[in-house]
């Protein structure tokens, strides 16, 4: 849509999706302005960058993702004065199971307190800007960081009223800086500007959008003595986005870019089973009182027949197991069978 709320028509869509797995997309979007992206491969969560563009060029627009599902509220029931048989019937079977974890592993055996611990962190350091060939600025203001930022015509405007020392008069695009107390050996009042490391004029400055801005630093007196003479009345650096191979896009909402991290697959896990034919397997095996889920195996395929077959260690409690199996044809069409089986004494 437009800044205005209004519909912004057909418009092109390019779709990066980011990661090992990532690719490009392009698509249009509804007379209305709305689309549908599918097809997203990937573990775990897919991040997606979503850029548009008018059909006639332009990329003032502003993209609205849709959530995916409602907020789910949580509901109270309440709790039963008995628990049920069955809970019983299992708190009964983890409590065998968990004496015999402790009889036969040393590891458990027995529960050492340990003392207080103290856990140190450190901020992750960014990697240095090449552009910046200073320490540390007198100032520094960051448009992100500033309510409404993104209405303004002209970089020099986040600097006006906000630093002290720094006059900016006139208005856009005929401002005029000066910080105070600093002059050059020319007698010019106007600071050096400084565009992603390379000196420019006001005028380059009044052409910068300020949603590709990403600081603006301001330094004076000793601090633009790096830069020499030209520094003397001061140094207002402007640093863009762009410019900075580390800077993390998934933080700003520019116009016509949405990011967005959805949902993909699961990223299956192993599943755990004894393996009580390896070599290191212990003279005096532990029982083996799993009373939970005994094999899980999510890609078994069929033969040419329909069948295929599965091995694995029972129980050694005497009880009976159910099995429930679930799949698709070749056609795609969802199948689920349940069977049980008893293991004795």
């Amino acid at each position: 849509m437009r800044p205005n709320a209004k519909a912004a028509g057909v418009s092109q869509l390019t779709i990066f999706q980011m990661g090992a797995t990532g690719g490009m997309a392009v698509a249009s979007t509804e007379p209305d302005g709305s689309f549908l992206l599918t097809g997203f491969q990937g573990k775990d969560t897919a991040r997606v960058v979503v850029q548009a563009r008018k059909e006639k060029g332009g990329s003032n627009l502003l993209i609205k993702l849709n959530p995916r599902w409602p907020e789910v509220t949580a509901l109270t029931w309440p709790l039963p004065a008995e628990p049920e048989p069955t809970v019983t019937a299992y708190l009964q079977q983890s409590q065998k199971q968990q004496k015999a974890e402790r009889q036969y592993r040393a590891d458990t055996a027995k529960t050492i307190m340990l003392k207080g611990v103290t856990v140190a962190g450190r901020k992750p350091t960014p990697p240095p800007d090449a552009r910046r060939i200073y320490s540390q600025a007198d100032a520094v203001l960051r448009p992100d960081d500033i309510p409404g930022s993104s209405s303004f015509f002209s970089v020099l405007q986040l600097i006006q009223g906000r630093v002290a020392g720094v006059q900016v008069t006139g208005s856009a695009p005929n401002f005029q800086v000066q910080i105070r107390g600093a002059s050059s050996i020319t007698g010019s009042n106007a600071p050096l500007f400084v565009l992603d490391g390379i000196p420019v004029d006001i005028d380059a400055i009044n052409t910068i959008p300020v949603t590709d801005v990403e600081t603006v630093e301001i330094l004076k007196g000793p601090s633009a003595a790096i830069y020499g003479s030209r520094g003397a009345a001061g140094v207002i650096a402007i640093f863009t986005k762009r410019g900075n191979s580390n800077y993390d896009y998934s933080k700003t909402s520019a116009p016509g870019i949405a990011t967005a991290v959805i949902p993909a697959y699961y990223q299956a896990r192993e599943f755990y089973a004894p393996r009580y034919e390896t070599a290191a397997r212990p003279a005096q095996p532990r029982p083996d009182y799993r009373s939970t889920t005994l094999y899980w195996a999510p890609t078994l395929r069929t033969d040419a027949t329909g069948q295929t077959q599965v091995s694995f260690y029972c129980s050694d409690d005497a009880s009976t197991f159910r099995v429930a199996v679930e799949g698709l044809s070749n056609a795609g069409m969802p199948g689920v069978g349940t069977g049980e089986f008893k293991v004795g004494n």
